[in-house]
């Protein structure tokens, strides 16, 4: 019998959340502001996970998105199921 780890599951960035962030960025918000507000080592690595289409859920990844709603002042769910999203 294999043992092992359970996987982390997938889920995709609210996509109102993503538009949010996108937004603030063309209203002048620096994507290196949310970056490092969030806790990424970079602008970079947080656009790609931003704009990827999944992303695994680990808790260190609910904390950094959890920090950038928090700056955008976002309310709902950071994160939806594929299902959800037309």
């Amino acid at each position: 019998m294999k043992t092992g780890r359970i996987p982390a599951p997938a889920a995709i960035v609210n996509p109102d959340l993503r538009d949010k962030a996108r937004l603030a960025m063309a209203n002048g918000q620096p994507a290196w502001y949310l970056a490092e507000r969030g806790g990424w080592p970079g602008p970079e690595s947080f656009s790609n996970q931003l704009h990827a289409k999944q992303i695994t859920l680990t808790p260190l990844t609910v904390a950094r998105f959890s920090k950038v709603a928090a700056v955008l002042q976002f309310s709902g769910p950071l994160f939806v199921d594929e299902r959800e999203v037309a």
